[in-house]
């Protein structure tokens, strides 16, 4: 399939324009998330993704408008997974309610920006040179079998440990508050 580069830039910047509207409008003030709330917008980047598919369908044709809804049922399904992950940091942390928003938001916006600079080292790095495959593999493998549940005496949960020098009091609008001094850190 080829996608023109007007496509892409149609894509990205109707993406980054979500974004900024659940950032900038959505979470521009600190609260907690309702229930009703959480439906509504569940709903409303669903069919957001629908009408996106549907696009695809009438634009590249049927095997691709299939092949996009079939990545999007099953990314959607996998995402299921993410919401135990995201209660186990934010309570690991003692992120208040009201800030939880705002934390899953920045930390959605980082993680997508730094996949996006693994992704095109790692493609770059791959190309010229195909031996670090074997490199990956080997990092990987035991990184994966040597996962194992720990105890802390900070009082986490054991398997998301505190970081050092960092204190257990919820503090607001603060992205690390230090245990030793008064002053914050960002």
């Amino acid at each position: 399939m080829d996608v023109s580069p007007l496509a892409w830039a149609v894509t990205i910047l109707g993406v980054a324009a979500v974004f900024a509207f659940d950032i900038l409008v959505i979470g521009r003030r600190p609260h907690t998330v309702s229930m009703r709330e959480a439906t509504v917008s569940v709903l409303a980047y669903v069919v957001l993704a629908a009408l996106f598919g549907v696009g695809v369908w009438v634009v590249s044709g049927q095997q691709y408008g299939a092949e996009f809804f079939a990545g999007y049922i099953t990314e959607l399904s996998l995402s299921v997974d993410n919401l135990f992950v995201f209660v186990v940091i934010m309570s690991a942390f003692a992120v208040p309610r009201e800030h939880q928003l705002k934390v899953l938001q920045l930390g959605i916006v980082g993680a997508l920006v730094l996949r996006g600079i693994f992704i095109a080292v790692g493609a770059v790095l791959l190309g010229y040179f195909t031996w670090l495959f074997f490199v990956f593999g080997a990092d990987t493998a035991p990184r994966g079998s040597g996962r194992r549940r720990t105890s802390s005496s900070s009082g986490s949960s054991g398997c998301c440990p505190r970081p050092p020098n960092t204190t257990a009091a919820a503090t607001p609008c603060r992205w690390r508050a230090s245990a030793s001094s008064p002053r914050w850190r960002w």
